[in-house]
């Protein structure tokens, strides 16, 4: 039964947070995602390749990369 899953309350969980942390990035006045959010430190604190970046957040280089490069597009890096 999906209402009893572990699976599913952390992934909802995750969800509901990450909603709610967009919505309190948006009423700051910040255009970032939470993603973003979660990254940046990081990256001004540890100056962590993209490689390590992905490492860390558990995404694909790639990924790390749009995310720095969309960073840099709205003047956050």
């Amino acid at each position: 039964d999906i209402a009893t899953s572990i699976t599913y309350h952390v992934t909802r969980t995750g969800v509901l947070l990450r909603r709610l942390t967009a919505k309190k990035l948006r009423q700051a006045g910040l255009d970032i995602t939470p993603e973003d959010h979660a990254t940046k430190p990081a990256m001004d604190k540890d100056k962590q390749s993209p490689s390590e970046l992905a490492e860390w957040s558990v995404k694909v280089p790639s990924t790390v990369t749009r995310q720095i490069d969309g960073l840099v597009k709205k003047g956050y890096v």
